[in-house]
């Protein structure tokens, strides 16, 4: 199964915490102005493609778009990590997370990942953008 990643990323500001999945093993370490000192991002290969970036001010918050191939698929997975550059090799992974879809019809999906930082620690929720419906994240299995 497999998924294509497409890279846009909106950053949607600076505003209360939403409701999400805590994502475990992030620090969210800041500088003395509360800037992030590490990428928050997923990995794409060897690659970490940041979503919430060092230098982000907490509370932040951030979006990432995933389309699925078919409108069959059941779940999305993805891999989050910490770190300093853009390669996946020298961060810090904090685990597997998966996007429960309906799996119905044969159109493709587009979900919209938020991620969330503030001082109580990292989130991540996700939104179909077909219908705006909440779907559940969780952290897969070990």
């Amino acid at each position: 199964m497999r998924m294509l990643i497409v890279l846009s990323l909106l950053v949607v500001g600076c505003s209360g915490r939403p409701e999400g999945t805590a994502i475990e093993g992030a620090s969210v370490a800041t500088t003395d102005d509360r800037r992030l000192t590490h990428h928050l991002g997923i990995a794409a290969g060897s690659r970490l493609v940041p979503v919430l970036e060092a230098g982000c001010q907490i509370p932040c918050t951030a979006t990432q778009r995933i389309r699925t191939e078919s409108g069959s698929q059941k779940v999305v997975r993805f891999q989050l990590h910490e770190g300093a550059d853009d390669r996946v090799a020298s961060a810090k992974p904090l685990g597997t997370y998966e996007v429960a879809l309906p799996g119905t019809g044969p159109a493709a999906s587009e979900i919209e990942l938020r991620f969330h930082a503030d001082r109580s620690g990292a989130y991540v929720s996700a939104v179909d953008r077909a219908d705006g419906s909440a779907r559940p994240v969780a952290r897969a299995s070990p």
